[in-house]
């Protein structure tokens, strides 16, 4: 559930300040990213543990395909958009006062 308190007071405040509009499309992006990160770097950390680990019994190496990798990064971050900007523009639309009376 989407919580349209903070979002639409948000919406409310940056409703004719231009920057705002800008700034409701960066954030989604830059969450989107920080998510590829994080992921990127924990699946690397565990590939490499676990490569670690089966080294020692059988001959394995680390390959990271950086081209599939590159992929899904700029799937990840292209999607990161629309799904941060949906419920903002739903949060837009609705009254700030019916919005914090119902959160």
């Amino acid at each position: 559930m989407v919580r349209t308190r903070p979002r639409a007071s948000r919406n409310w405040a940056h409703r004719r300040y231009r920057p705002g509009r800008g700034n409701r499309a960066c954030r989604p992006v830059l969450v989107a990213a920080l998510a590829i990160v994080a992921g990127l770097g924990l699946g690397v950390a565990f590939a490499a543990g676990t490569v670690t680990a089966l080294g020692r019994t059988t001959e394995a190496t680390l390959t990271l395909p950086v081209g599939p990798l590159l992929l899904v990064v700029a799937v990840a971050a292209v999607a990161g958009l629309p799904a941060g900007l949906l419920p903002a523009r739903h949060a837009a639309r609705l009254d700030v006062l019916t919005a914090i009376a119902t959160s």
